[in-house]
């Protein structure tokens, strides 16, 4: 919107997940952003996704948004950070503490023309977003449609845990692209 800088997911900032994973051309969250001018404390609210680190670890970077996610997502979300012993659990925690914590629930305008749906199986809590552009409707599929093929031919990514239900979900993404977000 306007007056809002919203992010969908916010990457990851521990460096080892880049040997890992033999990631390439990374930029952080931060450099990232700068690269469309835009400071981290520019970001008034961050929808997660779900709660694997590649979506959810670069929250420790925003300590001023608002958090939108699913009451799963936050635990698991939780859980990991307290594991891994990661800033993360002490940025959640004083998020909590300021009210900056919304949880996200079924199908839900959360912003002027952002919907959240709280659907599929790809970890616990998985939410994807919908955003009413002026050219149409933009689908934040996160990892339940990774690729073209997942929506074309309503084909579950090779990461889900449930591949009937995430049929589902691709289908329920397409059918919003195709109609109107007022519906909703």
């Amino acid at each position: 919107t306007d007056d809002k800088v919203i992010l969908i997911d916010c990457g990851f900032v521990k460096r080892s997940w880049l040997k890992r994973w033999h990631i390439r051309h990374y930029l952080s969250p931060t450099d990232a952003l700068a690269r469309l001018q835009i400071e981290r404390h520019q970001v008034s609210d961050i929808i997660i996704t779900h709660h694997h680190w590649d979506h959810a670890e670069g929250l420790e970077l925003f300590d001023q948004a608002t958090i939108w996610i699913s009451k799963a997502a936050l635990a698991a979300t939780r859980r990991y950070a307290k594991r891994n012993r990661l800033p993360l659990l002490r940025r959640l925690n004083r998020a909590h503490r300021a009210k900056r914590i919304r949880l996200l629930k079924g199908i839900q305008r959360i912003l002027p023309g952002i919907v959240t749906v709280r659907q599929g199986t790809h970890a616990p809590g998985f939410a994807f977003a919908v955003a009413h552009l002026n050219e149409g409707l933009l689908v934040f599929a996160s990892d339940v449609g990774a690729l073209y093929d997942n929506f074309t031919q309503l084909q579950a990514s090779g990461q889900s845990r449930n591949p009937r239900r995430d049929r589902d979900v691709l289908w329920l993404m397409r059918t919003l692209v195709e109609n109107d977000l007022q519906r909703i």
